[in-house]
Order: C-alpha cells, then structure tokens, then sequence
C-alpha cells in the first residue's frame, strides 16, 4: 500500500494518470501552468458547432484560459462557445419573474442575439445539458461500484428524456456512436422491408415499427446499441452437436445479466405496458396484441442490431475486428434471450436471421476475386493466408448460426408460454427445410434437422405434435412452391434437351434423378429439405407417410416428388430396419390409392437391397406378390423389386404379364431378373436334383423362355410376342452376342436332343426370325451360323 501510494504522488506531481489532483490555490495552480507549458498543443483544435446559426467566438489567450486548459486536461480548449452553461452557466443568463403569472422568463445579454429566440436558445442549452448529463451517466455506469444504480437511472431518463420528433436531446459522447450503428440497423430494415428476399415467407425478421422508438425516444435505440459496441465477453458452446448444452462462464459481464443497460431499458418498455393498464395475459396465445408493441420494437431492434453486426462481419470476411466483435455479441444471445420477460415471434425470426449466410458467401468470393495488391514474390504466401482467414470467418460464421439454433432449443424448453414455444418450433423446422433462410448452408441445416429430430420431437411430447405440424405444413409449401414453378421447370427442361449433345441425353437416361436444367436445379434445392425432414419424421410416424404421399403426387409437383424419389433409399432402409421391410411395403399399399402408385413403386423398388450379394427378403416377396394380386390394376411393377429372389419356374409362369406391359417395364423385369446371376449369364441352368429350385433367370434363359412363350394361350397379340424378343436383342450391353449365341444353341440341342429336357422341343415360331436378326446385329455370329 505504502508503494501504491508513492506511485500515485508521483503522477500527481507530474500530472499523469488517475492521480492528478486539482490545485486548491492559486500559488499550486501557477506551478503546475507552469510545469506544464510544455504539454500544450501548438494549435488551437477547431471547436465544433452544435447549434446552428450561433456564430463562432475567439477566446483570447489569458492565464484564465491557460489554467482551464491545464486543469480541465485540454477539453476546455475544445469547448462550443455556444455552450454557456458550459463556460458561464447562470450567469449567462438574466432572469425575470413575472409577478402576475410567477413565471420565470430568461434573456441573453448578448448584442449577437436576435430579439425573441431566447427562449429557444435556452431550450437548446438545456436540452444540450440533459444530454451530456446522460453521456456523463453512462460513464460513471461502467464503474462496477454505481454501475448497477447509473444504468437504472439512464435506463429511466432514456424513455423519459424523449418528447417526441423533434425533441433536442441527442446522444452524445459515447452514445453518439452507438447511434451510428442503431442508424444502420433502422436503414438496414427499411431496406429489407421495401425488397425482401426471393423464396422468404412474409413474415420476414424485419422489425415493421421500429421508425417508432427512433422518432419518439432518440435515446432508446443507442442505448440499446451501446454494450454491443463496446463489446462482451464471449460465451462458446461446449460442443458442436447439437444436443449439447451451452457453458457458461462463472463471472458474467453486465451484458450478460439483468442489471445491463439494454436489459434495463427492455424491462421499462415492459413495464410501461404495464402501466398503461394493457398487461401482457400469460394465458393469451396470440401475438398480434397491442400491448406488446413498444416491448416487441425495442426487442427487435435490439436483435436487428445483433443480426446486422453478424451480416457485417460476413460481407468482410477479412476483417479480424469485425469477426471478433460479432463472435463475442451473438455468443452471449442465449443468455440475453433467456433474461427477457416476453419473446416474441418477430424476435425468433429476427434470430433465425443469423443462420442466413448469403452475405458470408457473396463476400468471400468477393475477397476472393479482388486483384491481389501483393508483389510476385510474396504473392503465394499472402494468397494462402487470405484463403485461411475465409476459411476461419466461414467457420466463425456456421458457429454463429449454431448459437441462433441453441436459442431456439432454449426458448422451446424454458419458456412457459405456448406461442413462443410453438413460434421457437416453427423458426426450427423452418430453417431445416430451408424456408425460412435461403443462404443457410447444408452444415448450418443439418444442424437445424438435428435439433428438430434429435432434441425437439425427441425429448417432448407436446413439441412432437408441434414438430409434426410444423413439417406438414413446410410440406405443403413446399408442394406449392412446386406447382408453381411447374411452367418454367418444364420450358427450362425442353430448352436444356435441344442442346445436349447424345452423350450428354444418354447419361441424364442413366440418371433420371438429377434435375435437367438450373431451373429445375434450384426448386428441387429449395424443396427437397422439406422432404428430407418429412421422411424422417415418416420413420419414428409411419401414418404421416399418407400426407407425404397425397403431396408429393399432387399433379404438377414432380419437382417435389423426384426429391422424395431422391431421398428416398435412405428413409426405405431406415423405415426397413425399424418396422421390418414387409410391413413397411403392405402399410404403404393400404394407404396409397391409384394417383399415388409412383409413390408405392418407388417404395418399393428401394425396399428390395442394392447389394450384389444380397436376395430380398421371403416375406417381402410374399408381400410384393401380395400387393400384386390385390390391388385392382394388378401392376406387374408391384412385383419387378423381387423377381431376382423368385423360382424360376413362378418367373416362367408370369412371364406373359412382362410381355404384357410397355418395353420399358419388361427391360426392368429382365434386368432384375438376372442382376444377381452375371457369372452365369451365359448358362441355361438345370436345377440339381427334383426338390432344388432354380432362382431368378439368366439372360440366356430370358431369351430361350420368350421364345417358347405361347402367345395365344396367354391372349397376346403376334406382334407384341415379337417385339418382347427384338426388345431384347437390340439391348447389346445386356444381351451381347455371346449370350444370344448361348440361347440360340440351347434351343437348337432341345430340338435335336430328347435327353436334355426329356422330351423333345419343337423349335420355336421366332427362331427363324431371331436368326436372321441376329446376322443383321452381330456379324462376329455369321461364320457359326453357317456351321451350327
């Protein structure tokens, strides 16, 4: 203590530090002018003028003006000579009373002064006074002794100081810069409101009254804006899964707890509805109340400022201070939400604003494409720390998005109210189909889809049911948006096929899950978030698959259904592994009606395994056959995911129904007929003993059975018996030459050979024929012919 004590007479002496001390005479006031010459700007710093009209004045150069300058530490020097109350108070001033009335009147001495504007030059003067007074509280607030009684204070004199537009007190000092940052905001969502973005909802995170609290209360909005200007410090998430909690730190700054001034000035415009007699019903589960209109614009100007300070550091991704400010202001939004007496839905989507990163990636590529102002030589050193510091502020900016979410999961489970926690839910499921933010990044969404599954719908009943409600109506959006777009998809489409080149229509005949055209592109992007979180919710609720059906074949929507189609064999195998493959296939058959067989087909086709090694299950054969006979259309698709684990004399005998249906059916049958027998492929196979089966049907048998097929037992036409054969024979990759010289030999030696079949084979009606298109196809088969 004796050292600390010498250190501060020490910078007293000198005049340094929070150790000076005001001279008390006039002899130690001449001393320290005297020490302090030396200290003194050469120039006079230009004053600022802050009323407008009031002319300028020269002070000159005393020893007055020399002891005010040393003992004010230089702001004398500054000092608007406008300013009386500042440089003479009262005395600048004569004041009379009227004895009849008993009112005071002031008036200037001043030869400068216009007769009649005394009176509003003093009101300037006060209103001056009354905003450095603030200024003056809000220093004094930070000090942690006061600081809790100076922001009640300011946070009182903040709504009680503005009079409405017009009023003269503005911020000043520190406040004056937080009132830039509130002017940005305001301009921000003026702008947003006047263009909002493509693909969002109407009910955009644009604050509608916040012109309001800026008009009528000038002192609201930078008080609101000032502690996250100043900065905080930052809390992390202990995890990045999304079931995680959020840790804490043990000692909170004051923008972390109730005393701060942004919480004091939320709780008295709280309060002040209140007052007004419109006190906020706990039991009333509608939004679109009055009494929540002065609390819901301070709050959504508050998280509008929080959101632009976000967007600003994304658009400059190499800019530290700005990534770092935004770090330490979004990571303390849960915390804050949690203090607020009344969240709104407004102010859940003003939060769910922080997950779009649109701003993030038009400014990286931005930065990236800005010409490097480096030399050659250092030019690859500075290219590779740019690309870091964009990889670090996209990190920065998925982690800010994942704060957005954990205050959702908070403000679902903590609050008590019903509409904020169905709102919370709503933002939730919004943002994981997509809705909501379109520049949400697929990490940024999958973390969405595991907070909607995974704590969400998981780990309360009532969410669940709003969860699902949710997801219904996200999905009939989605079908909207579909239908909608259905005309310009389509004429996309068709412009895109007039310019492929051959290869380019055979690989998209390969892949008919893949949009055609950026068109199309971008409404299966917009849509298929939707079907994703739909289908998971179909696996833990299978009766929610008939609303995924009904939507998703609705006429037009086939951009939303090809999604469903796409994501369709990871919900399959899922639904498989949890009910059984079987009942998943006879639940859908009963749900689905005859607009909805694509759905049922598609279902089943990716309930059969993909594996070369694998055969379908027997009860999924049983139920596919099952499905077959039962539904009225008797499809003989219901039975195509299957014939690959079916004898193959059953084959045999539904042949007919193949040759039956259009070519594109029949080639499907055939190829899953023998998709798991390539080894074989050339082989007529004889089962090994009279109680073994054969499975499935080689390409060889394919040709030899078709051949054989008695076309007017089984009513088909001549023609179409023909056209099954030439289907085969023009598909080369599947029936090369090889196998069709195989077939063709298999049928020569039954003819021939009694003991092969035990009886003897007549040959076929289309042998002939196949012969003589096979030497038209294949001439590598023209020198066996001649010899066979």
């Amino acid at each position: 203590e004796d050292e600390l004590a010498k250190m501060r007479a020490a910078k007293a002496a000198r005049g340094l530090g929070f150790g000076i001390h005001l001279p008390v005479n006039l002899t130690e006031a001449c001393e320290l002018v005297m020490a302090n010459l030396t200290h003194l700007p050469e120039e006079r710093p230009e004053p600022t003028p802050l009323v407008e009209g009031v002319p300028q004045r020269k002070e000159p150069v005393s020893l007055e003006f020399i002891v005010d300058a040393i003992m004010s530490g230089g702001a004398s020097l500054s000092v608007d000579d406008s300013r009386w109350y500042e440089r003479d108070g009262s005395t600048a001033w004569k004041v009379k009373e009227d004895a009849d009335t008993g009112r005071f009147s002031f008036h200037l001495p001043d030869k400068n002064i216009e007769e009649g504007t005394d009176t509003g030059i003093f009101q300037e003067q006060c209103d001056m006074a009354a905003a450095d007074a603030f200024d003056r509280l809000l220093a004094k607030g930070r000090n942690p002794r006061i600081g809790a009684m100076g922001e009640l204070l300011a946070a009182r004199l903040a709504w009680t100081l503005g009079r409405g537009e017009g009023c003269g007190v503005r911020p000043r000092g520190e406040l004056a810069q937080a009132q830039m940052l509130s002017m940005q905001v305001a301009a921000r969502n003026k702008a947003s409101s006047a263009a909002p973005e493509e693909g969002a909802e109407s009910e955009s995170s644009v604050p509608k009254n916040d012109d309001d609290v800026l008009m009528k209360y000038p002192l609201v909005a930078p008080c609101l804006a000032l502690e996250l200007v100043r900065g905080n410090a930052p809390v992390v998430a202990s995890s990045s899964d999304m079931t995680s909690s959020v840790a804490l730190p043990t000692k909170s700054r004051n923008a972390q707890n109730e005393t701060s001034l942004a919480n004091r000035i939320l709780y008295e415009s709280f309060a002040r509805n209140s007052a007004r007699g419109e006190q906020v019903d706990e039991e009333d589960h509608g939004d679109t109340s009055e009494t929540k209109d002065i609390y819901s614009n301070c709050l959504d100007f508050y998280l509008s400022s929080i959101s632009h300070i976000s967007s600003s550091a994304n658009e400059k991704p190499l800019d530290p201070e700005a990534r770092k400010l935004a770090t330490t202001v979004v990571s303390t939004l849960p915390q804050r939400m949690s203090l607020m007496p009344w969240i709104t839905t407004s102010s859940l989507h003003i939060v769910s604003s922080l997950c779009n990163l649109d701003a993030a990636a038009q400014g990286s590529a931005a930065e990236g494409a800005a010409p490097s102002r480096t030399t050659p030589a250092t030019g690859s050193a500075s290219s590779l720390t740019d690309s870091a510091t964009l990889h670090a502020s996209k990190v920065a900016s998925e982690k800010r998005a994942y704060v957005s979410l954990v205050t959702l999961r908070e403000a679902a489970f903590q609050r008590s109210q019903l509409e904020t926690r169905r709102s919370a839910v709503e933002c939730a499921v919004a943002i994981s189909s997509g809705r909501l933010v379109t520049g949400a990044t697929n990490t940024v969404q999958e973390n969405a889809l595991k907070l909607v599954m995974n704590v969400l719908y998981k780990k309360s009943t009532e969410l669940a049911d709003m969860v699902v409600v949710c997801a219904k109506q996200e999905l009939e959006r989605a079908a909207d948006y579909a239908v909608e777009h259905y005309s310009s998809i389509q004429e996309a489409n068709k412009a895109t096929i007039d310019n492929q080149t051959p290869e380019e229509k055979v690989a998209a005949a390969d892949n008919p899950l893949l949009p055609t055209s950026e068109e199309e592109k971008t409404v299966m992007t917009r849509v298929r978030r939707s079907a994703v979180l739909f289908q998971a919710l179909c696996v833990r609720r299978t009766e929610l698959m008939k609303h995924l059906m009904t939507n998703s074949c609705r006429a037009k929507a086939d951009v939303l259904f090809k999604a469903v189609k796409s994501g369709m064999p990871q919900f399959a195998r899922a639904a498989a592994k949890t009910y059984g493959a079987a009942e998943i296939a006879l639940q859908v058959a009963q749900m689905a009606s005859e607009s909805e067989r694509s759905f049922l087909l598609a279902i089943l086709d990716n309930l059969s395994p993909a594996m070369a090694h694998q055969l379908p299950a027997a009860d999924l054969t049983a139920a596919c056959l099952q499905i077959y006979r039962t539904k009225p259309s008797s499809d003989p698709r219901y039975i195509v995911p299957v014939v690959s684990a079916m004898p193959r004399d059953d084959l045999v005998k539904l042949l007919p129904e193949f040759v039956r249906a259009p070519d594109q059916i029949l080639r499907a049958a055939l190829t899953r007929m023998s998709e798991r027998l390539g080894r074989v492929s050339l082989l007529f196979r004889e089962p090994p003993g009279p109680a073994d089966v054969v499975v499935g049907m080689t390409p060889c048998e394919q040709v030899v059975y078709l051949h054989r097929l008695d076309f007017a037992e089984a009513d088909i036409l001549q023609k179409r018996y023909l056209r099954a054969i030439e289907t085969c024979l023009e598909d080369t990759r599947a029936y090369p030459d090889q196998v069709v010289q195989a077939a063709l030999d298999t049928m020569s030696l039954q003819f021939v050979d009694e003991t092969i079949t035990g009886k003897k084979e007549p040959l076929p009606l289309a042998f002939m024929r196949t012969t003589i298109l096979t030497c038209s196809r294949h001439k590598s088969l023209h020198r066996w012919i001649r010899t066979a």
